[in-house]
């Protein structure tokens, strides 16, 4: 074989090795446009099937920035057969600018056989709680709730939802676990900053059939150092309308990297709060809870890392917005397959040369 074509050939090689990488990496970010600036669905929305709710359920739409996995949270998940069920949709999918991602509620009787028609609704685009009713169908049967914006379901929008077979709670028969808190009267934190580097959606929400409380968070990776501009949805609704008291709390004796505690509380409205906190300085990894009694136990903890190795800044917030769990041009087994290939080629040269010059 000629010198020259072997040689180029595995320049080719190398070449188009590092290209794989590269185009992998550039898809998985390009998914970042998944749910940016969407255009509202413009089908029309289903009217409501009842008025009078036997039972009502938080239904609530946010994303994980870090993965691009985008959720359905539903905080009641077994009916029973004929239940007048009013839901209450709260859009926490807030985006950098401040406006919300587009997103349906979804039961589609092509999922749902026990259905005769589908029933269609859309979130609100603002922080206004959409209420509406749905009737239940009177047999046994699994129902799947989609969000039916396209790649959304994909995304992790889907949630399943019991009917009969055993589904006799009422509204009387809830948890009580959350309900009534006497509001909490601890002094609230100043913002520590206030130009951010990164935005974060911070949900408090509660699963009625189990009595766990959560404490979500759109992100969970940070620099050293930035200022975080925490935007808090309490998507707590009680049956009377009103809202769970839940609390957002840095503790020092929880986070050795803070000097002092960070205290701040979830308005007990549908309002958003926008509060301001500087993380440290040096690598940590904080702990976040809900200071309430008995909330942190009953589930209000998530963790956040600072620094070895989270890069992301607010330039790259789009980014991570990837609408799928897979990230296949990130992934350590990828890269490594990519190094050995291109290694390979690399070593394969002296060898050749060697039965050129023989």
């Amino acid at each position: 074989m000629n010198k020259k074509l072997l040689t180029a050939l595995l320049a080719f090689t190398l070449l188009f090795s590092m290209g794989i990488s590269a185009t992998a990496r550039l898809s998985h970010n390009s998914g970042s446009q998944m749910q940016t600036g969407l255009t509202p669905n413009q089908d029309t929305v289903s009217a409501d099937q009842c008025s009078t709710p036997d039972k009502q359920a938080v239904a609530i739409a946010w994303a994980n920035e870090d993965t691009g996995v985008l959720h359905l949270n539903i905080s009641v998940h077994q009916y029973a057969k004929g239940d007048c069920v009013e839901f209450k949709l709260v859009n926490a999918d807030i985006e950098n600018d401040g406006s919300y991602a587009d997103h349906d509620f979804d039961f589609k009787a092509s999922l749902n056989p026990a259905l005769s028609s589908d029933f269609h609704q859309e979130f609100n685009r603002n922080s206004t709680v959409k209420h509406i009713f749905f009737q239940m169908p009177n047999v046994d049967a699994t129902l799947t709730l989609i969000c039916g914006v396209p790649g959304h379901r994909a995304a992790g929008m889907e949630n399943t939802l019991t009917v009969g077979s055993g589904s006799s709670a009422s509204l009387s028969s809830q948890p009580a676990q959350q309900s009534h808190v006497t509001p909490n009267q601890d002094t609230v934190s100043a913002d520590q900053c206030s130009t951010p580097d990164m935005k974060v959606v911070a949900i408090a929400w509660a699963n009625e059939d189990t009595g766990a409380l959560h404490l979500n968070v759109s992100h969970h990776q940070y620099s050293k150092g930035d200022c975080v501009q925490f935007q808090l949805v309490n998507a707590d609704i009680e049956n009377d309308g009103s809202y769970a008291d839940h609390d957002f709390d840095f503790k020092a004796s929880l986070n050795p990297a803070l000097s002092s505690d960070f205290h701040q509380e979830f308005f007990r409205n549908s309002s958003v709060k926008s509060v301001f906190f500087m993380m440290p300085n040096s690598d940590a990894t904080l702990t976040l809870i809900c200071g309430v009694p008995g909330h942190r136990a009953a589930g209000m903890q998530n963790t956040l890392t600072v620094g070895a190795g989270a890069q992301m800044s607010s330039s790259s917030m789009s980014s991570s917005n990837t609408g799928s769990g897979t990230d296949t041009g990130n992934s350590p087994g990828f890269t490594i397959v990519i190094a050995i290939t291109a290694l390979s080629a690399l070593a394969a040269v002296p060898t050749l040369r060697r039965k050129w010059n023989n």
